[in-house]
């Protein structure tokens, strides 16, 4: 299997969670059950697209930064193009 592939399914897993957590807490004691269905669907949905959304450069660069000084460097943030993750990764 490919790390990519592993890494994807790793980031819908995630947002499965979030949406998960979200319904708990929020959604899962209305009476709206039409709505909670929806919200299910939908949030099934955007679990599986979000992952595939490119990032802007700037975001990619403060999730997983290239080098170790990059890491440890908080401040002074410049704008970057922004670069789809995938090209920034070397996915394509």
């Amino acid at each position: 299997m490919s790390s990519n592939w592993l890494l994807y399914l790793a980031a819908v897993t995630g947002c499965q969670a979030l949406f998960a957590l979200f319904y708990q807490v929020m959604l899962a004691r209305l009476s709206t059950f039409a709505a909670n269905r929806a919200y299910l669907l939908g949030a099934l949905l955007a679990s599986v697209l979000l992952p595939l959304v490119a990032l802007p450069h700037a975001w990619a660069e403060l999730l997983w930064p290239t080098t170790a000084q990059a890491a440890g460097n908080w401040g002074g943030w410049k704008l970057p193009n922004t670069a789809p993750l995938a090209t920034t990764l070397g996915c394509v």
